[in-house]
């Protein structure tokens, strides 16, 4: 019978995170973003070098495989995070059975993350990064768990996802790596201990510079390596946009605020046991692990604290709470399975009841438009992909506009590349149009560039909203400095004037 209850909760799973990722219109700008980048990816271009971007390029690389074998489609790519999606559950399904958590209990967490993560299971690199963080925690357990801590695989291959992050993304996969080679020296308690943590560091090092290596190797291979650090080194200071930790706190929705003040607490809360109790059992150990991996991938909701980035920030954590509380009802109180034994009916009766619940509204939601799936009006790239009216015919006046102009076109705003895109066009720098993104020369760079081209230049009107990226030194520019020629649709049109008098 569980086993049945088992293959229930898991297709029910998979038909519902399907279904939302596969019918979410055209919107999400990271998810289009990223799109864009593996599409350029996988038609040869080189990141830094033909492409503008910040982060590290692991995501692009990944989904630039599926885009090469089946074609530029948005869908296949919704195909892959519907995937990672999945993983993501599998791995926080098998961190927990290697915590000794209950099935029945398991369920349950796995349906609160999927509550919080739901709508934002899209490409995004925060979302590969929390894949990666989890398969290093869930080593971490089972080298402690077989007492394999020591071998040279278990460290190499922990090096080697921890490697894998600083690919997907600087930022959090350097924090994570320093996490990765030096929590073993926590297990030192005798001078006999030093020699031996130092080889599992060493090993881990290695294993942290096998993907660095590579991904260093191929920049230079493409002569992009200078590329790579102006972009991605120099350029961060150009980046001057960010969202306090107190916009979570004073979320006006309850929940946000809820979690956005549990989470840190347990988490310190935790790494106060740990520091302070020190006690080299195996519960302790995990406890640490989970503690030290919650801390490191906590820092994604920083210095951008928006939910986007929060409900990946925050599902180690979540894990570490599911465990917390049995060691807590472990330590005030020896219990056995049997204790809990209709409690855990209950949870189990209740989780599947919730799940099939939540896949037959998705489903009834849903019905219409997936019977449309196949009909939508068809944009380039974005076959099988519910694109508004609105936007549609934007993107057909946009093409249509293009086509009759001997000027480069250029759309100067985060928004861009869903016009580009269906036009089989890139244009670097301004298709992820927002400030950080310019390397070292920053709005400035782009600034120069617009003075010394004949372009047409587009810009969103005074009257609708701007990203709140938008960078407002390259607009107040174009305001200042150039002439408005005409408009298309939301946008204004604006062309140097020396080109016009033919200078």
């Amino acid at each position: 019978m569980k086993k049945f209850e088992n293959f229930i909760f898991t297709v029910c799973l998979i038909i519902m995170v399907s279904i939302v990722v596969v019918m979410r219109p055209l919107s999400n700008l990271d998810e289009v973003w990223n799109f864009n980048i593996a599409r350029c990816i996988s038609s040869g271009l080189v990141p830094y070098k033909d492409i503008s971007m910040v982060s590290t390029p692991l995501l692009g690389f990944i989904v630039a495989i599926p885009l090469k074998l089946f074609g530029h489609e948005l869908f296949y790519a919704r195909i892959c995070s519907i995937i990672f999606g999945l993983i993501s559950f599998i791995l926080i399904f098998k961190i927990l059975k290697n915590l000794g958590i209950k099935r029945e209990i398991s369920n349950l967490v796995i349906l609160l993350v999927l509550a919080i993560i739901i709508n934002y299971i899209a490409l995004d690199y925060n979302f590969l990064a929390l894949i990666l963080v989890l398969s290093i925690i869930l080593s971490e357990i089972k080298a402690i768990r077989l007492q394999s801590w020591k071998l040279f695989g278990a460290d190499v291959l922990i090096g080697i996802l921890a490697g894998l992050v600083i690919c997907c993304k600087q930022s959090i996969g350097l924090i994570i790596s320093i996490i990765a080679v030096l929590n073993p020296l926590f297990y030192i308690s005798k001078k006999k201990h030093v020699k031996e943590c130092t080889k599992i560091i060493g090993k881990r090092i290695l294993g942290v510079c096998i993907p660095v290596l590579v991904f260093v190797t191929y920049l230079c291979a493409n002569n992009a390596f200078y590329n790579f650090i102006d972009y991605s080194v120099k350029g961060i200071k150009t980046f001057s946009n960010m969202l306090p930790y107190s916009s979570l706190v004073m979320s006006g929705n309850l929940f946000v605020r809820i979690l956005s003040i549990i989470v840190p607490l347990v988490m310190v809360i935790c790494f106060i046991v740990c520091i302070v109790g020190k006690i080299r059992k195996r519960d302790k150990n995990m406890l640490y692990i989970l503690t030290l991996y919650s801390l490191g991938m906590f820092t994604v909701s920083f210095p951008i604290s928006d939910y986007a980035h929060f409900v990946f920030a925050i599902v180690p954590s979540i894990i570490l709470f599911v465990y917390g509380l049995k060691l807590l009802l472990l330590l005030f109180k020896k219990v056995s399975e049997n204790d809990f034994k209709y409690t855990l009916a209950f949870i189990n009766i209740f989780s599947i009841l919730l799940i099939l619940t939540g896949t037959l509204w998705i489903e009834l939601m849903n019905n219409d438009n997936l019977s449309k799936i196949s009909k939508y009006d068809y944009q380039k790239h974005f076959r099988y992909i519910y694109v508004s009216d609105e936007v549609s015919k934007s993107i057909k006046l946009i093409d249509e506009f293009s086509k009759t102009k001997e000027q480069n076109v250029y759309i100067l705003d985060a928004m861009s590349p869903i016009y580009m895109i269906p036009m089989d066009r890139y244009n670097k720098n301004y298709d992820m149009f927002r400030i950080g993104n310019f390397g070292s020369g920053g709005e400035d760079s782009i600034i120069e560039c617009i003075k010394n081209e004949d372009a047409l230049y587009l810009i969103v009107k005074d009257d609708k909203k701007l990203n709140w990226q938008n960078p407002s030194k390259v607009r107040a520019y174009m305001l200042e400095n150039m002439e408005l020629v005409e408009s298309v649709g939301i946008f204004d049109v604006y062309r140097n004037t020396a080109y016009e008098d033919g200078v």
